[in-house]
């Protein structure tokens, strides 16, 4: 029996080629429905145009139907029946979707209140009861806290009990768990497709993850520049795809075999490390406030500070090469990968320990020492948006590393210039434009040709193709394997996907709870895992099974 029906449904944004075109979907009661494609597919905007959460200035025509409502053209009142009460939301960045100045139970309350759940004032006990449902075990200390005061993984959570409040009959979640570690990730997902069989609610699943769509879904829908070319059984699409595009999302994603049949980059000189990092140690002073007084009065902020240790003890290094070596650094969120980043990158102090680039030890302070350590190693960041000056031309921006070090005059600059743009694959007509006018692939290619631009010996890239689509992600980490071919750049991975570790690493390390539990071949690694936590992280990659 189908729950919602999708018929003939078009949206075009401000008169512009439509972004959505003559799209037909149904989801069957107690069904998983996964909509897959890339950025700009529409995915996203079928969401919205079921959930009414369009722009006011959209054109939009066809048919969007739950069971005894026709929710194309209802009227904006009508839709607080609708929104939350028969159909829940659980969008893809939690940090962002939660009002920050706002308490969690003032999310709680304020959606109590407007669908009438609970008699005025007795909202709290609803409330902790969904918090308690998707196992936020002590939801009083939950209701009181801040967005910023909870993990990843728990605002999640709490979206999802948020989403759940009224039992609705169809939950869509877009992309619900890209911004969450491979652990968290399947946590969450559990959780997502336990409680939709114990309401007996359908589950539209918003992703670009083919893995996910694999482990998840009953039934897939791929869109491609706004159309559905192609709707089925997800078993069946998946082993008989019918349409190219099909195919191409699937040859791209990475695979945890992929060390087996890939080709072996690093071809060291004995020369010794490019990078090596020993015995490092970062600890973070936490204010701990003394107990109160007899009086009653507090200490304030003359409170005793207790040490958290980040970073113990870490010994790691990356080899020189005519091709250097690629060592990927992985674990869950929180576990150091990224404090022992901004310590060899000189943006943290260590407590203890000493890192060498090239041989010389690094030194954070004074301008010779940031030129040292800028010359021999350079970064590129998870989110290329952000990490680029929106007001700067690509020229611009590739221009600055060489102006503020010095590198050339302008005629070299601009030879310099057209030589990174050349290296990363884009055309010299990028150049004119503005970060804003790119596309994600585009803008990582751009912050990757700016990292080169001095040279560097090492390249770090912290969780560089995270937020990538996964046809865009295989472009970038082709990207990287030539530009080790042709420059024999030595690269510090650091990633929570194990499956992009296989397609680009040489040697991996897993660290957790700030050590390095262990240290190998990609291939010995994953193959024989020595330690529990490399092998729940092995376990926790979706979909390997059907590739």
């Amino acid at each position: 029996m189908s729950l919602l029906e999708i018929r003939s449904l078009s949206v075009a944004y401000g008169g512009h080629r439509p972004a959505v075109r003559s799209a037909d979907l149904d989801v069957d009661a107690k069904q998983t429905l996964a909509i897959v494609g890339e950025s700009g597919s529409g995915k996203t905007t079928v969401a919205n145009a079921i959930m009414g959460l369009l722009p006011a200035d959209v054109s939009i025509s066809g048919r969007i139907a739950l069971p005894g409502a026709e929710l194309t053209g209802l009227a904006k009142g009508a839709w607080r029946s609708v929104r939350g009460r028969r159909i829940g939301y659980v969008p893809q960045d939690p940090m962002l979707s939660f009002n920050e100045v706002l308490s969690i139970g003032a999310h709680f309350k304020e959606t109590i209140a407007a669908h009438r759940l609970a008699p005025r004032g007795n909202w709290r006990a609803l409330a902790s009861e969904r918090l308690l449902e998707v196992g936020l075990a002590e939801p009083d200390r939950v209701l009181r806290q801040y967005p910023h005061q909870l993990s990843g993984g728990m605002r999640q959570r709490a979206l999802i009990a948020l989403a759940v409040l009224a039992r609705p009959e169809l939950i869509i979640a877009d992309e619900p768990s890209s911004a969450l570690d491979v652990i968290v990730q399947k946590h969450v997902l559990d959780l997502l497709g336990e409680l939709t069989s114990h309401l007996g609610s359908s589950l539209i699943l918003i992703t670009h993850d083919l893995g996910l769509v694999a482990d998840r879904s009953d039934r897939v829908a791929v869109m491609h520049l706004g159309e559905i070319v192609e709707v089925g059984p997800t078993a069946e699409v998946i082993s008989r795809p019918t349409h190219p595009y099909t195919r191409e999302l699937l040859a791209a994603v990475p695979k945890l075999s992929s060390f087996r049949e890939r080709e072996t980059l690093a071809e060291l000189d004995g020369n010794g490390a490019a990078l090596a990092v020993a015995g490092l140690v970062k600890d973070f002073k936490l204010k701990q406030a003394r107990a109160s007084t007899q009086s009653g009065a507090a200490s304030g902020s003359s409170g005793r500070r207790r040490l958290l240790r980040a970073v113990d003890h870490v010994d790691l290094s990356i080899r020189k090469g005519q091709r250097g070596e690629c060592v990927a650094l992985v674990g869950e969120s929180g576990s150091g990968k990224s404090t022992v980043a901004k310590l060899i990158l000189g943006l943290e102090r260590p407590t203890e320990g000493a890192i060498r680039l090239g041989g010389e030890a690094a030194r954070a302070g004074g301008r010779g020492g940031r030129r040292r350590r800028a010359a021999g190693i350079q970064v590129v960041f998870q989110d290329p948006y952000a990490s680029l000056d929106p007001q700067f031309t690509v020229a611009r921006t590739l221009a600055e590393p060489l102006v503020i070090h010095r590198r050339g005059g302008r005629a070299e600059r601009r030879a310099r210039i057209r030589e990174l743009i050349g290296l990363v694959g884009l055309p010299e007509a990028i150049l004119d434009r503005y970060p804003g006018e790119l596309s994600g692939g585009q803008r990582q290619r751009v912050a990757l040709a700016r990292a080169l631009a001095l040279e560097p010996d090492v390249l770090l890239l912290d969780e560089a193709v995270s937020a990538l689509d996964v046809i865009v992600q295989a472009q970038i980490l082709e990207t990287l394997r030539e530009l080790r071919r042709r420059l024999g750049l030595s690269m510090l991975f650091i990633t929570h996907d194990l499956a992009v570790v296989s397609e680009i690493a040489d040697r991996v390390a897993v660290i957790k709870e700030g050590r390095i539990v262990e240290i190998g071949p990609v291939a010995e690694v994953f193959e024989g895992p020595g330690h529990p936590y490399t092998r729940e992280l092995l376990d926790a990659v979706p979909g390997q099974s059907h590739f």
